[in-house]
C-alpha cells in the first residue's frame, strides 16, 4: 500500500513539474526542471528502498515469531509425550509388582510345576533329571525376583514429576511406591 501511495505521489509531482515547466519559458529553464525531476526521482527511490528494507525486516520478524511458536509447541508436545510414556511405564511397573497380578500367575505356575516335577523325578530315582528340573525352577524364580527388584529400584531412583495440588506438591511415583510398600506390609 505504501508503494502505491509513493508511485501516485511521484506521478503527481512529475505532472505538476511538467505543468509548471510548460507555463514558463521551458527552453531556458529546462536544466533546472530536469535536475529537480532527478532529485525527486532519487528521493523516491531512496524512500522505496527504505520501505522495502522495513518490509523485509517485518517479514523476517513475523517468520521468527512463527518459528518460535512452532518450536515451543513442539517442545510442549514432546514433554507431554514424555510424561505420558513415563506414566504408562510406571503403571506397567506398578501393575506388574502387585502381589496378585495376573502377569505373575504364568511364571509362578511354571516355576511351581518345574519344582514339583523335579521332586517327583528325584523320588522316582531320576536324580539327574530331578536336579535339572529343580535348577530350572530355581533359576527362573531367582531371575523373576531379580527383575522385580531392579524395577522397584529403578522406580525409586527415577526423578519424579511434581503434581501440584493447591499449596503442596507431591512426587507422584515415589508416593505411589511408598503407598504400595505400605499396603504390602499391611497385607
Amino acid at each position: 500500500m505504501r508503494f502505491l501511495i509513493g508511485v501516485a505521489l511521484l506521478q503527481a509531482v512529475t505532472a505538476l513539474l511538467t505543468y509548471v515547466a510548460l507555463l514558463g519559458d521551458w527552453r531556458t529553464t529546462w536544466p533546472l526542471y530536469a535536475a529537480l525531476a532527478l532529485a525527486i526521482g532519487a528521493m523516491t527511490a531512496l524512500w522505496f528502498g527504505s520501505l522495502a528494507s522495513a518490509q523485509k525486516r517485518l517479514g523476517e520478524a513475523k517468520l521468527g515469531e512463527k518459528h518460535a511458536r512452532e518450536r515451543e509447541a513442539l517442545r510442549v508436545k514432546a514433554e507431554q509425550q514424555r510424561l505420558r510414556d513415563r506414566e504408562a511405564a510406571e503403571k506397567r511397573i506398578l501393575k506388574a509388582s502387585k502381589p496378585g497380578a495376573l502377569s505373575r500367575v504364568g511364571p509362578t505356575l511354571l516355576a511351581g510345576g518345574a519344582a514339583g516335577l523335579g521332586i517327583a523325578l528325584m523320588l522316582t530315582q531320576f536324580v539327574t533329571l530331578g536336579l535339572a528340573a529343580l535348577a530350572f525352577a530355581g533359576g527362573g524364580a531367582a531371575g523373576y525376583a531379580l527383575r522385580a527388584r531392579q524395577d522397584r529400584k529403578r522406580l525409586d531412583a527415577a526423578p519424579a514429576p511434581m503434581i501440584e495440588v493447591g499449596d503442596a506438591s507431591e512426587p507422584a511415583p515415589r508416593l505411589a511406591a511408598r503407598l504400595l510398600r505400605k499396603t504390602r506390609g499391611a497385607g
